[in-house]
């Protein structure tokens, strides 16, 4: 079983109060997405080992989160801030967007 020093916990309380102050300083409140960073600060604080394909769907999501926030500021979503949206997320992440092609439910490609 691995162990953390007091050290660690130390640094961690550390980041968490800056997490925490940080996500309530803009209303008061703590969101979703602030939770999910909060926690991959503590992660990253404690440098633990962590699969690189669950950090990846953590980045993920952050970035799913915050563009989806971003693009319904004005309470509506076009299917154009969608498209953007994907692009922007799979840039970001390394992916290939395909843009053009479409899954037909109940068929699957091998």
């Amino acid at each position: 079983m691995a162990k953390i020093s007091f050290w660690s916990v130390l640094g961690v309380i550390g980041t968490l109060s800056e997490e925490v102050t940080e996500a309530l300083a803009d209303d008061g409140k703590v969101s979703a997405e602030e939770i999910l960073q909060i926690g991959k600060s503590v992660i990253e604080k404690l440098d633990l080992p962590l699969e690189e394909k669950s950090m990846a769907r953590l980045d993920m999501i952050l970035e799913i989160a915050e563009g989806a926030v971003e693009i319904s500021k004005d309470g509506r979503v076009t299917l154009r801030e969608l498209v953007e949206l994907g692009e922007d997320i799979c840039a970001k992440l390394g992916i290939d967007l395909d843009k053009e092609g479409i899954d037909i439910p109940g068929s699957h490609r091998e």
